[in-house]
């Protein structure tokens, strides 16, 4: 993991020791720790943001190969689990994992984000869709499929607060 700073200064944030082959998913968590996904591993690292140290937060349990990781609105983490055609809620305090929904629509899940108003989107690499999940009630919607996501990999929300 990498921090490029506006003037260009970069530096590197983990010795690797959890990451094989790189990570697939990476988000800053509400206390500006780097928060990292990794589809080889059925795990979530914490790398700290300022001596880099790598520490667990959760392994195995629900997740089988996490892809995508965001931060929810209340901090917790959500995880888009390939493995497992889900996304899961993993308290990165505790590394306590609960399925916010499986199955349904979801049959590739790779990517996620949360929209303003605690909405989740996720990308499906099945029939390459974008699918939302709605936070109170956790159906899920096809917003986009095909044609001009063809390929679609992933999803960031911009706005909002």
């Amino acid at each position: 993991v990498f921090l490029i700073d506006h003037d260009g200064t970069t530096t590197k944030f983990n010795t690797g020791t959890h990451f094989g082959d790189g990570p697939t998913g990476l988000v800053i968590g509400k206390d500006e720790h780097f928060y990292v996904s990794h589809l080889g591993t059925p795990m979530v690292i914490r790398v700290d943001k300022n001596s880099g140290a790598e520490t667990v937060v959760t392994e195995s349990g629900l997740l089988q190969s996490p892809s995508g990781i965001a931060v929810s609105k209340d901090g917790h983490l959500l995880v888009s689990d390939f493995g497992t055609d889900a996304v899961v809620h993993v308290d990165p305090g505790t590394g306590h994992q609960s399925f916010v929904t499986q199955g349904g629509l979801l049959k590739s899940p790779f990517d996620i984000a949360v929209e303003p108003n605690g909405d989740i989107l996720v990308v499906d690499l099945v029939g390459d869709k974008l699918i939302r999940v709605d936070r109170t009630t956790h159906t899920q919607t096809v917003l986009a499929q095909g044609g001009l996501l063809a390929g679609i990999r992933s999803v960031e929300v911009f706005g909002g607060d």
